[in-house]
């Protein structure tokens, strides 16, 4: 080998040995692949199930969930909606590029949705969602707080509402909230109705209230309706005797013994008109006598027409200071839930009759007396 020979063999050593000292090795990054990106619909999982309540319109999507597992970075996003289940990305029109987070439009033919990244070096990845827009459905026209008990033409009527009004599986919302009363159409397009708006209209007699409700697909609810019963009824009447010295003795309402000389206090509590809870209304009117008692007779098997009058001032009733010792002393009070004072006479084996009747101060109906009869000892 001559000299020539001998460096141009060691320079390809040389080069060769260069060469190998800058190539590949395993864990270079210069043999590195460049990664596709992931794409990630937010709160979505990639090939599962979103429900979406019927009768939706829009949906709000993000994509910025989607990243790039090298160094690189999305650079596109494009949406697709597709009716098919069975159907692929490359099967739908894509409806927005280059927008992260759009408002994607919704149908009730919708079943999919899908989004494909594109990240700085060309390379993609799809993720889709199925969607369940679940059943329509009839809506259902519930009203509440109708009053359940009979009424007076002159009670006041409560307003009524329908928000606890529903609409088929999803719950799609009431649009629309049609009312009558006696089969005519009130109220207007609101979810309450008050009923004392339409008071004159509702003399005596059973009153339908009818509802109807219609969602934002156009589906109409069966009519739901709840009579309200008008009358014009008298009060009716009760009665409390207590002792005035012992506010916490028993009732003696029921008849039985009265001590003489005692003051007792009377009452109609308990007493009531046709109205809910609006016992202030009434007034209650009293009446008192005694009669001499029948040897061998109780008090209560004294016949009307044997029942002697007593005429000795037997009776001093706290609202009339100025009786004169008639038998039949009367006098009111303001309302059933006030007392009145009797005093019964200093005198014993006598009977004494107490009467009660309350007035309704609206409609001005009074109810049926009611009598206890006691024996006076």
């Amino acid at each position: 080998m001559n000299n020539f020979t001998k460096v141009l063999v060691g320079s390809s050593l040389v080069l060769s040995a260069a060469l190998f000292s800058i190539g590949c090795g395993n864990g270079d990054s210069c043999c590195d692949q460049s990664t596709p990106p992931k794409a990630v619909i937010e709160g979505l999982v990639k090939d599962g199930t979103k429900n979406l309540s019927a009768g939706t319109t829009s949906f709000q999507v993000n994509g910025l969930e989607g990243i790039s597992t090298d160094d690189g970075t999305i650079t596109n996003y494009e949406w697709v909606v597709l009716n098919d289940t069975a159907s692929n990305f490359t099967d739908g029109t894509v409806i927005f590029t280059g927008v992260a987070n759009p408002t994607l439009p919704i149908t009730a033919s919708t079943k999919k949705i899908c989004l494909r990244v594109t990240d700085n070096d060309g390379l993609q990845d799809v993720t889709c969602t199925n969607i369940d827009m679940g059943e329509v459905g009839q809506p259902t026209a519930v009203i509440s707080n109708m009053p359940t008990q009979t009424l007076s033409e002159k009670c006041p009527l409560p307003l009524i509402n329908a928000n606890d009004s529903v609409s088929g599986q999803n719950a799609s919302s009431i649009t629309n909230y049609a009312w009558t009363i006696d089969g005519i159409s009130v109220g207007g397009n609101t979810p309450t109705l008050n009923l004392a708006t339409y008071k004159s209209n509702l003399g005596e007699g059973t009153h339908p209230v009818c509802l109807i409700a219609t969602n934002n697909l156009g589906e109409i609810s069966s009519p739901e309706c709840s009579n309200i019963v008008i009358v014009n009824a008298a009060p009716t009447v009760a009665m409390t005797v207590i002792n005035e010295n012992d506010i916490n003795s028993s009732d003696l309402s029921e008849g039985g013994v009265l001590a003489k000389a005692t003051t007792y206090r009377l009452s109609c509590d308990g007493s009531a008109d046709d109205c809910p809870e609006n016992n202030d209304s009434l007034t209650c009117n009293w009446s008192a006598r005694s009669f001499k008692k029948i040897t061998g007779l109780s008090c209560a098997d004294v016949s009307e027409a044997n029942q002697t009058a007593h005429i000795a001032d037997c009776f001093g009733l706290s609202t009339n200071p100025d009786h004169d010792g008639s038998d039949n002393p009367t006098t009111t009070v303001p309302n059933a839930n006030d007392f009145t004072n009797i005093k019964t006479c200093n005198t014993s084996n006598l009977c004494v009759v107490i009467n009660v009747s309350v007035t309704d101060n609206i409609n001005g109906l009074t109810s049926a007396p009611l009598t206890k009869i006691f024996s006076l000892q």
